[in-house]
C-alpha cells in the first residue's frame, strides 16, 4: 500500500524521521523497557547496542551513508542476533517510506519457528504496533485512518522516563 502525502502513516514517519539514522535511539524509545514483558530489562545488551550504534554511525557518515552496511556476527545460540534483526526491521519499516526488508533464515522451519515469532514479538511490543499486520511470511504496514495513535504523545512519554 503506497502512502499518500496526507496519510497517517506519512505523518508518523515524519515524526519518526529523527530516528532515520539512529536505530539505537529508536530501539530505546520504541519498547517499554522495564515494564510488562520487558520487566527487568533496561534495553539492548552491550553487543547489541554496539551493533545498532555502528549501523547509525554508518548512516550518519556522508562517506558511507549510501553504501551497504556489512557486519558479520558469529556466535552461539541465544545471544540475541534474531532480536537485532527484528529491531532493525521494525526501525526500517517505521522510519522510511516504502521500505522493503527481506529477512532470511537457514531453513523454512527456522524462519517459521524462530525468526518470524521474534519479529512478531517486537512489532507487538513496539509503541506503534497498530501500524503493522504481522503474518508468518510478511509484515504489512496498515493505515487505519481513525485508530492510529499519535507517536508524538507516545514517544514523549517514553523519553520522559
Amino acid at each position: 500500500m503506497s502512502a499518500t502525502a496526507n496519510s497517517a502513516l506519512v505523518e508518523v514517519q515524519r515524526e519518526l524521521a529523527e530516528f532515520a539514522d539512529d536505530p539505537l535511539g529508536f530501539v530505546m524509545c520504541a519498547y517499554p523497557w522495564g515494564r510488562g514483558d520487558l520487566a527487568g530489562e533496561a534495553g539492548p545488551r552491550t553487543h547489541q547496542r554496539k551493533f545498532l550504534n555502528d549501523l547509525g554511525e554508518h548512516l550518519r557518515n556522508p562517506l558511507t551513508r549510501y553504501k551497504p552496511f556489512r557486519k558479520a556476527k558469529s556466535s552461539g545460540h541465544g545471544i540475541g542476533k534474531t532480536t537485532e534483526f527484528a529491531w532493525i526491521t521494525h526501525w526500517a519499516l517505521s522510519t522510511f517510506e516504502d521500505t522493503k526488508v527481506i529477512l532470511m533464515a537457514g531453513t523454512g522451519d527456522q524462519l517459521k519457528t524462530k525468526t518470524q515469532p521474534e519479529c512478531a514479538k517486537w512489532f507487538r511490543l513496539g509503541f506503534n504496533a497498530e501500524m503493522f499486520e504481522v503474518n508468518v511470511t510478511s509484515i504489512k504496514v496498515l493505515e487505519p485512518p481513525h485508530q492510529l495513535l499519535r507517536p508524538s504523545r507516545l514517544l514523549a512519554s517514553r523519553r520522559s522516563r
